[in-house]
């Protein structure tokens, strides 16, 4: 086999294998890099200067700090352990690499010449999180008690699965998506907007919006009026389908930046489909439990400043009924006092 067709037979194994190699010098600066790692990083073969402050710019910034130190360390020690890293890509969202090397050459203790091989494991590592998320989803099914009680762990090991903070549940509600629950990691404060901003939204408002409207999987930055209000770096909505139906859409907030890649949307409304199979046959209990018309009548009165005393007296009851009765509208909208209780009941519109 000539010297042409070997160099031909391995660019073609690079491509099929997704992976690229690279020969560094760091004495000197040298850095060659195959014409497939060029494109791993997102250039065309020889559209850039290889260095290391090339790779740095396109790593993700949670692993900017860690891949610089592994480098020095790499110079300082001759330490050659494999490294896991993220990078983002225009155009291609975010990739997962896998670098190993070797020393072929030492000066002074020191390596004078290094060869490594980067591979993209975009693709594996979306597998993986997939059958996290399956495995995640069935789990929860499996123990299915309520909505109020079942959703917001489902949320939470959803969320912890794609490495968010915040995780809400939308429904359908006349021409409207209003929020049925939701989790937050312990990263997020009781009253932060990452998990307390969730005004009842019109299709394509937001990312829930647009996610209800087209019936795929949407990511949003920061620019958008949605996530910029929620104080978030970024989010996601997944719809919840039935057929063509939206049965419901999840959140999921970031107080990172999200630049997800389309293979991560399209596992996510994958892996949502079983849960709108379980909800099919569930839909009466997907809707908040309705207040009484006394329930309504506590409400409307906290709302116009009323005491529970003063409550007490116009309802002709006595304060410790007033008390139940908050004590059943907590539990019914999902609240902790009377101030969210009211800004809920206004913002479902069930009080003006």
């Amino acid at each position: 086999m000539d010297r042409r067709r070997r160099e031909l037979l391995f660019a073609s194994a690079e491509v099929v294998g997704q992976f690229g190699v690279w020969d560094w010098r760091p004495r000197d600066g040298q850095l060659l890099w195959s014409d497939n790692l060029y494109r791993i990083y997102g250039y065309e073969p020889g559209g850039v200067t290889p260095s290391p402050e090339v790779v740095y710019a396109l790593v993700h910034p949670d692993d900017h700090g860690r891949v610089i130190e592994h480098v020095a360390d790499v110079e300082r020690s001759a330490h050659a352990d494999p490294l896991e890293y993220r990078i983002t890509v225009p155009g291609s969202g975010t990739r997962h690499l896998r670098a190993t090397l070797t020393i072929v050459e030492r000066r002074m203790g020191r390596p004078s010449r290094l060869i490594g091989c980067v591979f993209d494991v975009t693709d594996q590592r979306a597998a993986e999180r997939e059958a996290v998320l399956a495995a995640a989803i069935s789990r929860a099914l499996a123990e299915w008690r309520s909505v109020d009680r079942s959703v917001p762990p489902l949320l939470g090991a959803l969320a912890s699965a794609i490495d968010v903070e915040v995780g809400i549940m939308w429904l359908p509600t006349d021409d409207v998506l209003v929020d049925r629950a939701v989790w937050a990691s312990r990263m997020v404060c009781a009253d932060d907007p990452m998990a307390t901003y969730r005004p009842a939204m019109r299709a394509g408002a937001g990312p829930p919006g647009r996610a209800w409207r087209h019936g795929e999987a949407v990511a949003g930055a920061a620019g958008d009026a949605h996530v910029e209000a929620a104080g978030a770096g970024g989010s996601i909505a997944v719809p919840v389908l039935h057929g063509d139906e939206v049965l419901a859409v999840l959140e999921f907030r970031s107080l990172a930046p999200l630049h997800p890649a389309p293979a991560l949307l399209e596992a996510l409304t994958r892996s949502a489909l079983p849960i709108g199979h379980f909800f099919a046959h569930r839909r009466l209990s997907l809707q908040p439990p309705c207040l009484t018309p006394r329930e309504l009548e506590v409400l409307r009165l906290c709302a116009q400043g009323r005491s529970a005393k003063e409550i007490a007296s116009q309802l002709v009851v006595s304060p410790s009924t007033v008390r139940t009765h908050f004590e059943h509208i907590y539990g019914k909208l999902g609240t902790r006092d009377r101030a969210s209780a009211v800004a809920h009941a206004f913002r479902r519109g069930l009080i003006e």
